[in-house]
């Protein structure tokens, strides 16, 4: 994700104010599934409010471990379980009231495209070839089935933003059809 312009610092998230030192404000923090790992998430996300520049951006997510996780089967990284609302009360509690909230959940679905689409049908091993990203203007959201809908309740994850909006979005990643006919 490097590019002119972005800078890129590595530390413990609970001594963020130690790896800022020093550092200018931020126009755009984005810490995804952090504060479920950290026994001091206060600290942190008091610090990500220090360090965001007047007019800057803070986007945040934290997956539902409650729904997510399969019985007997918890993150043993993570040191605490988060509700959609647990989530929001500790976020604005340091951050204030968020631009807008999202809940994200996984896709069911098809994907049709063009023969030769280079991002579907070249390989593509290096991490770093997800910024390769394409825009499909003609997808649609179809409404959920009555008994499978997603909420607050059963979401993947939650994202927080503050200080802009975005509208609904999706990164879509597509498998052949044995990956999905057999997966593992």
């Amino acid at each position: 994700f490097g590019r002119e312009g972005a800078s890129f610092l590595v530390g413990d998230a609970e001594a963020l104010d130690k790896v800022l030192d020093g550092a200018e404000p931020f126009d755009l923090i984005v810490s995804f599934e952090t504060v479920e790992h950290l026994a001091r998430p206060d600290a942190f996300l008091a610090t990500l409010k220090r360090f965001t520049a007047p007019g800057g951006a803070i986007a945040l997510s934290c997956p539902n471990d409650g729904h997510m996780a399969v019985e007997g089967q918890d993150n043993p990284f993570h040191l605490a379980k988060y509700s959609f609302a647990d989530f929001r009360a500790l976020s604005e509690r340091h951050l204030g009231p968020a631009s807008m909230w999202m809940l994200g959940t996984s896709l069911l679905g098809g994907f049709n495209f063009l023969p030769g689409d280079q991002l579907v049908e070249v390989p593509h091993e290096a991490q770093r070839d997800v910024v390769q990203a394409g825009g499909v203007g003609n997808t649609v959201l179809l409404p959920a089935q009555y008994n499978l809908v997603t909420n607050e309740a059963n979401c993947s994850h939650y994202i927080g933003i503050w200080g802009a909006t975005v509208s609904a979005n999706a990164a879509i990643s597509t498998l052949p059809a044995r990956a999905f006919l057999e997966p593992w």
